[in-house]
């Protein structure tokens, strides 16, 4: 990736419920199409 490419980010939702949210990114280049990155997290409600 360059600083000028264009980008493209799934989100997916992994896991829920009433406190908990656990999802994940993953980022593509745009035309090309190859997996750049990726990123899981787990959100709290407290």
């Amino acid at each position: 990736m360059r600083a000028c490419d264009p980008l493209r980010v799934a989100t997916r939702l992994l896991g829920y419920n009433s406190k908990h949210l656990h999802y994940s990114h993953q980022m593509y280049h745009a035309t090309e199409g190859y997996l750049v990155g990726t990123n899981e997290l787990v959100s709290l409600h407290v």
